[in-house]
């Protein structure tokens, strides 16, 4: 978080240079809409301020694609299923969370949101916090005003491939 677009395209493509990403931006409003480092495989989107080009945002869609640690932390991984009781016994007691409108559950941190969902194969119609599975998570600098980075889901037209 902090770095420059620039200065992550470099190193993304230095660490990944087999993995298939792509920058997209708004060519209708391109000093409004985040730009975004997007790589499928992964499961990650880097999100970009559009004035000053700074990575505020890094979206984890792909939980089970790779190793995610916090801190120190571990998260997930391909061998691992986070689920909600286990993100919460290693990051401890906060706010009560809250359901989207997808029927989704946040759980926020200070610099991490976690979004868990209940599991397709799951028999009960009742949403249970200790059914629900990791899906997805945001990571930030808590200080900064990054709720319309979260909220916002840009679908800019221009799509640059970065790493063919």
């Amino acid at each position: 978080l902090g770095m420059n677009l620039t200065e992550v395209l470099a190193l993304f493509q230095a660490q990944f240079p087999h993995q298939p990403s792509v920058v997209r931006f708004s060519e209708k409003d391109p000093l409004s809409v985040p730009y975004c480092l997007v790589c499928e495989k992964l499961g990650v989107e880097l999100r970009f301020s559009p004035l000053t080009q700074v990575l505020k945002l890094i979206r984890v869609f792909g939980v089970s694609a790779a190793e995610y640690q916090y801190s120190g932390t571990l998260i997930s991984s391909p061998h691992t299923s986070a689920t909600y009781l286990s993100v919460h016994s290693s990051f401890g007691p906060t706010t009560v969370g809250e359901y989207t409108e997808k029927r989704d559950f946040l759980l926020a941190y200070p610099g991490i949101t976690f979004r868990f969902s209940k599991p397709s194969k799951s028999i009960s119609k009742a949403l249970s916090l200790d059914e629900m599975v990791l899906v997805g998570f945001h990571v930030f600098i808590s200080d900064d005003d990054t709720s319309s980075l979260i909220a916002s889901d840009p679908s800019p037209s221009s799509p640059v491939v970065a790493n063919p």
